[in-house]
């Protein structure tokens, strides 16, 4: 009953686009009659000039013949509807309003495109709908309610990049998207989105489930590019040359206890450095935290609240200095091991090298003796 009874206001608004001529949708100005006469030339008998006219005529016949051709839009699509071809009738209706844009056409568009399942050609046509005022108040507020009720059907993907300049690609469930389509509606269910990313081969795939109503964040972090091949030893040899004992024709254990205490005060010292950048990214760290989440905005229905944005940059920001700390963790935590490791060597090669003196020493005290 209640389709008939859509229906019969849809039946009436046709009989009103032929009464009234269809008129344009409130908020849209209609055509302009184009006033400007074909100029005159010299000498001409201004009194016997029919060109304005044959102009207004045809102006005249040209509205008539786009109402007759929006109107039989109508009706085609009224029949298809009632054959429960809600599709064919969706497109129907639209062309209609292309034709002659009048709010009775795209509201039935919208509505056909519901009936069809086609949620997201619904929510765009009601969104158009929405823009313009009508005067049916009714209708006005069913439509916003019916609007809510797609959109909390569907889930909301939003997008966390780390890096948006090296995103080359994005494509989400097998359709190429761009960064300004998130936060983006989907129909409930597995979504795979693959990324390209700038200077790196293949594609990285992150996939989610996202259920309805739901809000679904899907975190990018940046990717490595392919570091220089590996040489083996040949190579190495072939890339260095003579090693530093060969070149200062030292014995190999000094040359190589002289290279250990090298790499022993590198090492202290880039760790001392180390230890510094994790205090300085730290502290930046945690204070940009503070800041974003000062910043984060309250969602309706999977969307900041109208007059809140959501801090994409302090985000950005925050997760690039967190990835920047950890990163200055390992290396630190990398260099202190490391550096431990060689003065354990170190020390072992001088309490090897004193015992052994000293038994020379004891040896040539016998001797002389």
């Amino acid at each position: 009953m209640a389709g008939f009874r859509v229906w019969g206001a849809v039946s009436i608004a046709a009989v009103v686009i032929v009464a009234l001529g269809s008129r344009p949708v409130q908020g849209m100005s209609p055509a302009k009659e184009n006033k400007t006469a074909m100029p005159l030339s010299e000498g001409a008998n201004v009194e016997a000039s029919s060109e304005p006219v044959r102009e207004r005529e045809g102006l005249a016949s040209d509205d008539e013949s786009r109402k007759r051709a929006a109107l039989a839009s109508f009706q085609e699509a009224r029949r298809l509807f009632l054959l429960e071809q809600y599709a064919a009738a969706a497109r129907q209706f639209r062309r209609s309003y292309d034709i002659l844009p009048s709010l009775e056409a795209l509201l039935a568009a919208a509505r056909a495109y519901d009936r069809a399942g086609a949620n997201f050609e619904a929510i765009d046509t009601y969104d158009e709908y929405l823009e313009f005022e009508d005067e049916d108040a009714l209708r006005h507020a069913k439509a916003v309610r019916r609007l809510r009720e797609l959109r909390a059907e569907l889930g909301v993907v939003v997008l966390r990049v780390a890096e948006p300049e090296k995103i080359a690609e994005l494509i989400l469930n097998g359709e190429v998207v761009v960064l300004d389509n998130f936060p983006r509606s989907v129909l409930p269910g597995q979504v795979s989105l693959a990324i390209r990313h700038v200077g790196v081969e293949g594609m990285q795939v992150i996939e989610s489930a996202v259920g309805s109503g739901e809000t679904t964040v899907l975190e990018v972090l940046p990717r490595m590019p392919l570091g220089p091949p590996k040489l083996d030893s040949p190579q190495m040899s072939e890339l260095l040359g003579d090693t530093p004992e060969q070149a200062s024709g030292e014995p190999p254990a000094v040359a190589g206890r002289r290279i250990l205490r090298a790499v022993l005060w590198t090492g202290g010292g880039l760790t001392g450095a180390a230890g510094l950048v994790v205090a300085v990214l730290g502290g930046m760290t945690m204070r940009q935290g503070r800041t974003y989440r000062a910043g984060l905005c309250a969602l309706d229905d999977g969307v900041c609240a109208e007059g809140s944005t959501y801090p994409y940059a302090a985000e950005a920001r925050f997760v690039r200095l967190k990835r920047g700390t950890n990163v200055a963790i390992g290396v630190g935590v990398g260099l202190a091991v490391t550096t431990l490791v060689v003065a354990t060597i170190v020390h072992k090669g001088r309490v090897r090298s004193g015992t052994q003196l000293a038994r020379h020493r004891r040896r040539g005290l016998r001797f002389f003796f």
